[in-house]
């Protein structure tokens, strides 16, 4: 017998032993290949050792192909330190199986370790794809406020404005907080475009900031959306003064974030520049 094994680890690296050992012609082969590898997951459990408990859990998975998402799970149950294949084959599989709300909490877990904002950002769009499928609208939310502090580092405006607008359209609640964060992200969404417009001589933000009050009502008469209005018309007009007028005036009274003074910076730099070109 295995009397002279002192350890867990020991019991089950030789229970791992043993099922590698097992011939192909003998008689109940598979049955004892689960009963080794059950033990040997007991032991490594035993002896605090997860990752290689999850590691025998990746062993079964490829010999018993039926069974695979049964056993990919109990892995990832045990160990976050497995390689994102496993994640991603996994979440494959709770798609395949139409549960695609478990698929997404795979895609939720493995952008936390990934150090790549690039694969945070891949990772994060297919597990909304996921929570989108299943109706899941506060988890799309989440992902999309994380997806949009994520290309702000990358200052991927298009991308931003994108983003706050599908967050105004995914907030159904019409409680006080929801609205004040709909007007929040609502004013993010319209001083995005105005950097864009500004940059590029484009004209979208007034029709953005009209669809944006279409989708929440209290916006247009809330402080943001008449600040919102001021810097708007400050654009239309080439008035850079205006414009810092009104920032500073709207700073003194509520705070203005890194963000929104980046953006407003960088719109009255356009609308200076522009203006010293008519001159050139």
């Amino acid at each position: 017998m295995v009397e002279y094994l002192k350890s867990p680890q020991e019991y089950a690296e030789y229970y791992l032993k043993k099922a590698a050992t097992l011939s192909w012609w003998r008689l109940n082969k598979d049955e004892k290949y689960l009963k080794y590898c059950t033990l040997a997951i007991r032991h490594y459990t035993d002896a605090g050792q997860p990752d290689e408990a999850a590691d025998v859990y990746l062993r079964l998975s490829k010999r018993y192909p039926k069974k695979e998402k049964i056993y990919l799970r109990e892995a990832l149950n045990l160990s976050d330190s497995l390689l994102p294949e496993i994640y991603e084959r996994l979440a494959l599989l709770e798609m395949e199986s139409n549960n695609f709300m478990a698929g997404g909490r795979l895609y939720r877990r493995l952008t936390d370790r990934y150090v790549s904002d690039d694969k945070k950002i891949s990772t994060l769009e297919k597990a909304i794809k996921c929570y989108r499928i299943h109706g899941a609208k506060a988890n799309v939310i989440d992902c999309l406020k994380e997806l949009a502090e994520l290309f702000a580092q990358k200052d991927n405006l298009c991308d931003i404005v994108k983003i706050y607008t599908d967050i105004v359209e995914y907030i159904d609640d019409r409680s006080q907080t929801s609205l004040n964060i709909m007007q929040e992200y609502c004013f993010r969404a319209t001083l995005g475009q105005l950097v864009i417009d500004t940059e590029h001589t484009e004209n979208g933000a007034e029709k953005l900031f009209m669809k944006l009050c279409m989708l929440n009502h209290s916006f247009e008469e809330s402080l943001l959306g008449k600040f919102a209005i001021k810097v708007i018309n400050s654009v239309k007009s080439g008035d850079a003064i205006s414009l810092s007028y009104h920032a500073k005036r709207y700073d003194e009274a509520h705070r203005l974030d890194d963000w929104t003074i980046s953006c407003l910076a960088k719109i009255s730099r356009t609308m200076k520049r522009n203006l010293a070109s008519l001159f050139v």
